[in-house]
């Protein structure tokens, strides 16, 4: 069958306003030459290296069950990227791994930079009011104030300056908490997702590197498994959209020159859904195993955040997310 073809997405096949003419053609004359022809296979069409006759390599495609990221197209084009192809980008990826790791524990002993999500409400609770409590209330000041992230994409950044009256020379905990919005619950996609964590990180790496020379070449970042408390995201899905986006945004700040994210923990108090976080699909874990092996280990220091036994199930260097 011939074919011709027009340099834009199907999708734009109607706004090619230069190829008009060419459409114009191939309906009234079933030919034209408006537009560039593209060669048919085994004709021994000129130029094409064909021999008229010669048997024609044929490749298994199959787009629609294809391979694709969690990452969201960053231009048209990309839209039609089969998986083999990002797959070959994903190879060529340089810069330090992200290490991953999950652990089984409380909020409230959690030391670094701790991020959650917000779904569209009135009203703090969960993890959110927890960390408004050692806040003294500046999460639900600023929510009543309508500051508050709450559409996806959406973020902010609150410093913990609250001193324990018990030891006023103990580093407040965590040091900060940047919450990300993630709109109406049961509409977030794990795309969502993934480009709200890596907004909010970019964001704050860029804080960090405020503090000019001097200062700190990377940081560590802990995180709720976002989203999964609301329905339609399986906290593995959360978990594997958290991780994607901190390792985007890695990827942007290498380019900036701005501070890396070198840790990435996961913090949950149920312990099945610690495990759940962890319990990968096949594909997925495939991914894994290419770059690293999965462990379970006994964490005393979890058992002190908790006030009983806990078990940290750690993810060593688990990214081949580069």
């Amino acid at each position: 069958m011939r074919t011709w073809t027009v340099d834009v997405a199907h999708g734009n096949l109607a706004d090619a306003t230069e190829a008009f003419e060419g459409y114009v053609e191939l309906l009234t004359q079933g030919d034209t030459s408006k537009l560039r022809a593209v060669p048919e296979a085994g004709l021994g069409v000129r130029g094409t290296g064909l021999v008229e006759g010669a048997p024609v390599a044929l490749v298994p495609s199959r787009p629609s069950r294809a391979w694709r990221g969690a990452e969201p197209p960053a231009v048209q084009r990309d839209v039609f990227v089969i998986g083999a192809v990002r797959e070959a980008s994903a190879a060529v990826r340089t810069g330090p791994r992200l290490r991953v790791s999950v652990m089984n524990g409380n909020l409230q002993f959690v030391r670094q930079l701790l991020m959650l999500g917000h779904y569209r409400a009135l009203a703090l609770t969960g993890s959110e009011a927890v960390m408004d409590r050692l806040l003294d209330g500046a999460m639900s000041e600023s929510l009543r104030a309508g500051l508050y992230p709450s559409a996806i994409g959406s973020h902010q950044v609150f410093m913990n300056t609250r001193r324990n009256p018990d030891n006023p020379l103990a580093v407040p905990r965590p040091e900060a908490v940047i919450v990300v919005g993630l709109g109406e619950e049961g509409t977030l996609r794990a795309t969502d997702l993934t480009l709200a964590v890596q907004q909010a990180t970019l964001a704050y790496a860029q804080r960090v590197s405020e503090r000019g020379a001097g200062g700190p070449t990377h940081f560590e970042l802990s995180a709720t498994v976002i989203g999964s408390g609301g329905t339609g995201v399986h906290v593995g899905t959360a978990a594997q959209a958290i991780a994607q986006g901190v390792r985007q945004a890695n990827e942007r700040l290498a380019s900036a020159g701005w501070p890396l994210v070198m840790q990435l923990q996961l913090i949950e108090l149920y312990l099945n859904r610690a495990i759940e976080s962890i319990t990968p699909s096949k594909r997925w874990k495939r991914r894994i195993r290419r770059a690293s092996n999965w462990r379970r280990t006994s964490d005393s220091v979890a058992a002190r955040y908790t006030g009983r036994r806990s078990q940290a199930i750690a993810a060593p260097g688990m990214t081949s997310l580069r």
